[in-house]
């Protein structure tokens, strides 16, 4: 199983976002049955052949086996930042 890769995940996530615009926009044109290059969105990034109605239907683009990679929360990323660096104090 592949290390998780959070901002890989999320880079895709949002490519496909855009590539699911394009698609949407040719569908509404009779379109719809091209296939387009999703990328995987469990951050592994493989290149995914997929109708818009796939990928709308599995409601995200994943290779098989590969696992969902959710968006982590605000509270989530804060808990894993540091905490901010305390000043110096002045000598």
């Amino acid at each position: 199983m592949q290390t998780p890769r959070p901002a890989a995940a999320e880079v895709a996530r949002q490519v496909n976002a855009q590539i699911r615009e394009i698609a949407e926009s040719l569908a509404a044109q009779g379109d719809e049955s091209h296939e387009y290059t999703f990328f995987c969105e469990c951050g592994c990034l493989q290149p995914l052949t997929r109708t818009l109605s796939e990928v709308t239907r599995e409601g995200s683009a994943l290779a098989q086996g590969h696992p969902a990679s959710r968006p982590s929360s605000r509270n989530e990323q804060q808990e894993k930042e540091p905490p901010p660096l305390e000043p110096l104090p002045s000598t």
